[in-house]
């Protein structure tokens, strides 16, 4: 249903049209949330969204999500994020390429450097191992007790991609096996088209103890942003949930 007069149109974490005649008013959508209270109005103050005029170069960095509202090149003293130096699952002549990587910025331009938005876009040739990694954010990972993040994605229907996922390094270097190597894929397209969360449970040896979870969403979209939660109790129950971007309707 559309969102009525008054109505938060995200208020869910997807995003609801506003009902015929209003338009939503108030603040824009970031990474962190909305920057001002969002509403379906009949008019918004000031006779619109926004006013005046915006350089091409703010046009071309619009990425068209919610939670990533421009983007700017990755910087080296400042993001998270990096190209990764090799990969486990993804091997190509031309090596990793990072070309495509940049961080988000919200409405302002204020860049979030523990962002990361990937555009595929921007490159003619989309063949290759497009891979980047936080080495500078490892963990002990029987020590985490939750992993939170949001993810938003567009026009990925027929790639294999894995926004965030995580593991133990090196990766399985005894037994070889994925089940056993830490290895969480909290959003991942394979096979595509469709999205699903992959623990590895198909050599884990853990029988009905473990399960990943099916078919949650398509590469087609997302739909809007998505909040992902990651638990893990004392006892090793290790939880993925798909959530609302408000943490609701998990």
């Amino acid at each position: 249903p559309c969102a009525d007069e008054g109505e938060d149109p995200y208020e869910f974490g997807v995003e609801r049209p506003c009902c015929s005649g209003l338009q939503p008013c108030g603040g824009e959508w970031t990474a962190r949330g909305a920057s001002a209270p969002l509403r379906c109005q009949r008019a918004c103050e000031g006779g619109g969204g926004g006013g005046g005029a915006t350089t091409q170069e703010e046009e071309n960095s619009k990425t068209g999500l919610k939670t990533c509202v421009g983007s700017a090149a990755m910087s080296s003293d400042t993001s998270i994020w990096s190209v990764a130096a090799s990969s486990e699952s993804c091997h190509s002549d031309k090596g990793i390429r990072g070309e495509v990587g940049f961080s988000c910025t919200d409405a302002s331009g204020r860049v979030d450097p523990t962002s990361i938005f990937v555009d595929m876009g921007s490159t003619q040739d989309k063949v290759g191992c497009f891979v980047w990694e936080t080495p500078d954010c490892q963990y002990p990972m029987r020590s985490v007790k939750q992993i939170d993040f949001n993810v938003e994605w567009d026009g990925c229907e027929n790639l294999w991609m894995a926004p965030l996922w995580t593991f133990s390094f090196p990766w399985s270097p005894v037994t070889g096996l994925q089940g056993l190597s830490g290895e969480v894929d909290f959003v991942e397209q394979c096979p595509v088209p469709t999205i699903d969360t992959n623990l590895g449970c198909y050599d884990a040896g853990q029988g009905a103890n473990c399960w990943d979870a099916q078919h949650w969403g398509t590469g087609k979209s997302s739909m809007g942003p998505v909040h992902m939660a990651m638990t893990l109790d004392t006892q090793g129950n290790l939880e993925v949930h798909r959530c609302a971007l408000s943490r609701t309707n998990c």
